[in-house]
């Protein structure tokens, strides 16, 4: 199932890759709250760059990210490292603080100070005259992902707090000389695409046993080429799919073909349930937390553009998927469920197309409509029919991306305007507004609501602010005591009191939708529905096992409680506690004294 030559939202393109010879994009990362960076590297001077961008647009506008941070830096100092890529991600929970990996070294590095918070120097196996560098890089949680170069075949994990190594993965049955060119790992499996270097591409993509590095499968190519090439790969948890960006060079590198392949991670078999044809040249991608957005990198053009999901996932392709896979017998049971007249489904089931005659059927009923397929997934789950066909409405739905705007305050939207008014032209830092606040201590504090970082200096004067009575903040008035929150020594107790509090706000029946807008298997289901006493905290419980929260990061739940109306927790409870994280973070890991 392949769509025409999908059109981007918009295109981002620093004037180093047009103006200046020799300089390649390399890597992508995007942040919770938007903010893209992009890294380069020069094939001629070995120099490297790291551009970050913050999003200010709204969804219907065709305003581009404004850049915020922009660096070039300096050749390697040791001539064996011959591999300029330098590879980026952001630190988990950030827009600001990102970590960076090239060479032998993987640092921590806060744009806003400009300077390097924390550095680890890897020992590297060589091969032949070169060594093996990092090669790619992503991030779990708490959790750092390398690959490396030149005939490695290890995946070596790194935590993300001190930068020490976990352990090593050796890749078991692939083939001599191959490499991982990109990775990214989801719950006990790893994604990786590996090649050995040659022709610049990777040629497999493989998924893989974190525990012992065994291969449980192989994605399926697209067909009708001779070869495609894996460039990159991107894992999503709220759709549960995997992207995987192929390419097919024609008449050398001049020309050739580029589609995005979305794999169900919920499918056995890893199915394809949709093909996006993009611009040749694409050598990163990379989904959004929330799904709806996508962002490819090109290497040749150093092009960055966003595309929408749902106008990649069009509502003509998620019918055409699914009359693909609905059996007659499964057409059947939607129908009686549906309580579709007799005469009407004798019809439909004796039709050369039963599924697709049903879902006109549903159409002309308003079941079916392209702004809500809500029903027909609530047929799915009663029924217990097709996981796969299940997947495809659930990640068409979740694609229907609300506005950007969506639960920000009047006075942070006229400030989004009047920051895109009057920033600078394009290629220069942008300055945004910078609020004052106060820590329950006393410390006054700077927060900056387009770029989200805080600092202790004054922006302006690079001097500490004296503490003041009156302090307008984000993070007044909430429902955690904030000197006792500060107190905790560590962030498993205070997130054990979260637990707690939530889930004596949801019933039963609220366990049971939660559960059902995240995809859980049928068994997590009829636990939740089994348990009598605490359904939330087993809810939270298998959240956490399946990696859909974490002590640091509840953004997903607070996202799927507003989606299903339960706002009043999110507000009370959800949103104060990701603040009060993310201002002890702060706190406590980058700017401490």
């Amino acid at each position: 199932m392949a769509s025409k030559i999908a059109t981007p939202c918009y295109c981002i393109q620093h004037s180093r890759f047009t103006k200046q010879d020799g300089w390649r994009l390399w890597d992508l990362s995007l942040s919770l709250n938007g903010n893209i960076a992009v890294t380069g590297g020069n094939e001629n001077t070995y120099r490297t760059c790291i551009d970050v961008y913050t999003n200010v647009r709204h969804s219907n506008s065709r305003d581009k990210p404004k850049i915020i941070y922009s660096k070039e830096f300096d050749v390697f100092e040791d001539e064996a490292y011959e591999y300029y890529g330098r590879l980026v991600s952001f630190y988990p929970g950030s827009g600001t603080i990102i970590l960076s990996g090239l060479g032998d070294k993987l640092e921590v590095i806060d744009i806003i100070q400009d300077r390097v918070i924390k550095c680890r120097k890897i020992k590297l196996v060589k091969h032949g005259d070169l060594f093996g560098e990092i090669n790619c890089l992503s991030v779990r949680e708490t959790e750092i992902f390398i690959g490396f170069r030149n005939k490695s075949n290890k995946i070596t994990i790194y935590d993300v707090i001190d930068l020490n190594e976990i352990k090593s993965i050796s890749l078991q049955g692939i083939q001599d000389g191959y490499w991982p060119g990109d990775v990214a790992a989801v719950d006990d499996r790893i994604f990786v695409c590996v090649g050995d270097g040659k022709e610049g591409s990777n040629e497999k993509a493989l998924v893989v046993e974190e525990k012992n590095g065994r291969i449980l499968s192989q994605l399926t190519k697209p067909s009708g080429a001779v070869k495609w090439f894996v460039e990159s790969l991107a894992l999503n948890i709220t759709l549960n799919v995997i992207a995987v960006a192929w390419s097919q060079t024609q008449e050398g590198e001049s020309k050739g073909i580029d589609v995005i392949v979305f794999y169900s991670l919920l499918s056995e078999n890893k199915c394809s349930f949709l093909i996006a044809e993009v611009e040749f040249g694409v050598i990163r991608i990379r989904i959004s937390d929330r799904g709806h957005r996508m962002i490819t990198g090109n290497h040749r053009t150093g092009e960055v553009k966003e595309y929408d999901m749902a106008e990649i996932f069009t509502y003509s392709l998620f019918k055409e998927k699914l009359e693909s896979n609905l059996k007659t017998d499964e057409c059947t049971k939607l129908a009686n469920f549906f309580k579709i007249p007799r005469n009407q489904t004798d019809a439909i089931l004796g039709s050369e197309t039963p599924s697709e005659n049903l879902l006109l059927s549903l159409e002309q009923k308003n079941i079916l409509q392209p702004r809500d397929v809500s029903k027909l997934i609530e047929a799915f789950d009663k029924l217990r029919i097709n996981p796969f066909c299940r997947h495809v409405a659930e990640i068409f739905r979740k694609t229907r991306a609300p506005s950007y705007y969506k639960g920000i305050t009047k006075k942070q939207r006229e400030e989004m305007k009047t920051l895109q008014m009057t920033s600078e032209e394009d290629g220069k830092v942008l300055k945004a507004p910078w609020t004052l606040h106060k820590t329950p201590d006393g410390r006054v504090y700077y927060h900056n609501p387009v770029t989200k970082e805080l600092r202790w200096e004054n922006p302006e004067t690079g001097q500490r602010a004296e503490s003041q009575d009156e302090c307008e903040g984000l993070y007044l008035n909430l429902s955690l005591n904030s000197s006792e929150f500060l107190q905790e020594s560590s962030f498993e107790g205070e997130f054990g009191k979260f637990s707690v509090r939530v889930s004596e706000k949801l019933t039963k029946a609220n366990c049971v939708k939660l559960a059902t807008y995240f995809n859980f298997p049928a068994a997590k289901i009829d636990q939740i529905r089994n348990d009598s006493e605490t359904p939330g905290i087993t809810l939270l419980d298998i959240l956490k096992e399946r990696r859909i929260v974490n002590i640091l990061n509840v953004v997903s739940l607070k996202e799927a409680l507003e989606e299903l109306e339960l706002k009043d927790i999110s507000d009370t409870l959800v949103t104060p506690y990701q603040m009060r994280i993310d201002r002890l973070r702060f706190e406590q890991q980058y700017l401490s004294e």
